[in-house]
């Protein structure tokens, strides 16, 4: 009669228990027994389904069984393959294929479908553990379930993966002990449309500790996140609970550098704190810059400002909690110009908190174009022209450019390509293979410079649809490029000629003039946008000196007429000199 494996195993267990009897053995060390999954990470669905035997080995004895608690079996998945639950019974015994007695997944993943369930569970001789670290995923379709008898650890770069249909369905963990929590969370939806308020339990546990390093969700409005938090349930125990929550936005003017915090939604906000950060220092410390509640008297007269430096402002209310109402403007405490040219990244941060101690990531929202980098401005519809800009106070020297879109979101026939414009100086060239992900062109015989202020027409070269462009360029004498900023607002050039501060259609020594007597001026006429006056708009006039309203304005490698050059240096050392141009 032929024996089958399960048997092979009973009968291994049984000997044991006679020897024990008779006392001709004596119980070893509890080593619990690993059973690795060994389906191929590329392999079809059916090839990886948890259930199979032959997709698990024990690699001390070439054994291949499901893991069981009945015989001390732990399942491990460390092959980078992720396997597929989607059965859910027999829930104990002997032939049971989805009680292991513990998990541990450390590089693949486990994906339990909506008819799965799995009972890791706990006895005299298993823990009945959970481990999820690594590069380790659980995914947890709505319906699904994965239950433990034992504690559930996730940590590291581990992944937590809940599907949603709709309220009170969704994938979740139960365990009877604790919980430690850590890596992502993301809430998948599907068929169903999210409102703030919505609230689903995808952990509960004797108790729960750590938190999640990022949380993310599909299908959210740009004001809406996931905010993670605990509660008390029946029985003593912990539930530890996602909900779509409104939260407020900073609204930041590139271009003024003032920001404003602003509540789009309907919901109520409640808040005692907030801060605002930059790990690059772009935020300025000048008390005059700031506009705070304390010194407003919004929100109450209990407020206490936090110290203002480059790198964080921020303020605490010492009496309870205010009602967010109307925006509120924080003064121009960004600065766009900060930091040493193509360093410093958009990297504020904006948070705040309620008087329960719950904390809240807001959500920071940019407009304008000035940026300490090249920008590429592009209209957000598809439809209009790109530019290639220079927002900054710096004149530029580059040699080449690439913008990339992982969606295929270029358009190579639209792109009106220096190459194809033949300028500036008739010498770039586009490089090979420019396709639909990636455009590039180079300067063949050198470097060209872009002053402040100064814009180039790329044509319509975005298609529209998903904003995933990324712009970088390679600065003279550098090796690695730098990363430029895009930006989806269209730019319309002003029709009067840059540079002609006096508006007399002509660059000359009398727009010096005009900009020397106004510096520290919120503007002036032709000045590209440059915001208050200062050294960029002198860059400005300097590359544009000698242009006309009537003919093209004149390259930045444009010679200066001699009759200037000594008041050229007056002004350079009036401002403290200022960067030499490649000719």
């Amino acid at each position: 009669m032929a024996i089958n494996n399960m048997q092979l195993r009973i009968l291994s267990l049984s000997a044991f228990a006679v020897a024990a009897c008779c006392g001709l053995a004596s119980k070893p060390a509890h080593a619990q027994v690993n059973y690795l999954f060994q389906a191929a990470p590329g392999a079809a669905e059916s090839a990886r389904q948890w259930s199979t035997p032959g997709n698990w080995l024990n690699p001390d004895n070439n054994n291949m069984f499901v893991p069981n608690a009945m015989f001390d079996e732990r399942a491990v998945i460390d092959n980078g393959a992720t396997a597929i639950l989607n059965v859910s019974s027999p829930s104990s015994g002997e032939s049971s294929v989805v009680t292991p007695g513990a998990l541990q997944v450390s590089n693949g993943g486990l994906d339990i479908r909506s008819t799965g369930a799995l009972f890791v569970t706990a006895n005299d001789f298993t823990p009945g553990t959970v481990s999820i670290g690594g590069s380790g995923v659980l995914t947890i379709a709505s319906g699904g379930v994965l239950n433990a008898g034992g504690a559930v650890t996730m940590a590291g770069g581990a992944a937590y993966n809940v599907g949603v249909t709709g309220i009170g369905s969704n994938g979740r963990i139960n365990t009877d002990a604790s919980a430690s929590v850590g890596g992502s969370l993301s809430l998948q939806f599907s068929g169903y449309s999210p409102s703030a308020g919505d609230s689903w339990t995808v952990l509960e546990a004797a108790s729960i500790s750590g938190g999640f390093s990022s949380v993310s969700a599909s299908g959210l409005q740009f004001n809406e996140t996931i905010h993670v938090s605990q509660a008390d349930v029946a029985g003593g125990r912990r539930a530890l609970n996602a909900s779509v929550a409104e939260v407020l936005v900073l609204d930041v003017n590139r271009d003024t550098g003032v920001a404003t915090i602003t509540h789009p939604g309907s919901t109520s906000i409640q808040l005692d704190g907030y801060f605002v950060g930059s790990d690059s220092g772009l935020l300025r410390a000048d008390p005059a810059s700031w506009n705070s509640f304390n010194e407003s008297g919004a929100l109450g007269n209990d407020w206490v400002e936090t110290a203002q430096t480059v790198n964080n402002i921020g303020e605490l209310k010492i009496g309870g909690e205010a009602t967010f109402g109307a925006d509120f403007n924080l003064g121009a405490i960004y600065d766009p110009l900060a930091g040493e040219f193509g360093t410093a990244a958009e990297d504020l941060e904006f948070g705040y908190r309620s008087a329960d101690g719950s904390k809240y990531t807001g959500v920071v929202r940019y407009s304008g174009a000035k940026a300490n980098t090249l920008v590429l401005q592009v209209d957000p519809n598809g439809t209009g022209d790109a530019y290639l800009r220079n927002t900054s106070s710096t004149s530029v020297q580059f040699d080449a450019y690439e913008v990339l879109s992982a969606s295929g979101a270029i358009s190579p026939s639209a792109w009106d390509s220096l190459d194809d414009q033949d300028g500036p100086g008739n010498v770039w060239l586009e490089g090979l293979n420019n396709t639909a992900n990636l455009i590039s062109e180079f300067d063949s015989e050198g470097f060209t410079t872009i002053s402040p202020g100064q814009s180039w027409n790329l044509g319509p070269l975005f298609t529209g649809g998903a904003q995933d462009l990324s712009f970088n360029f390679l600065m003279q004498g550098e090796e690695v490029g730098t990363a430029g900023l895009v930006v989806y607002e269209q730019y319309v050039p002003g029709v009067g000629l840059a540079g002609d501060f006096n508006e007399d259609n002509v660059v000359d020594a009398a727009d010096y003039t005009v900009w020397r007597d106004n510096v520290g001026a919120a503007s002036l006429p032709n000045d590209n946008g440059l915001g208050v006056v200062g050294q960029a708009h002198y860059e400005l006039w300097r590359s544009q000196y000698g242009s006309t309203q009537s003919g093209p304005s004149a390259a930045a490698s444009a010679p200066e007429p001699a009759a200037v050059v000594l008041m050229l240096a007056a002004a350079a050392a009036s401002i403290g000199g200022c960067r030499g141009r490649a000719s």
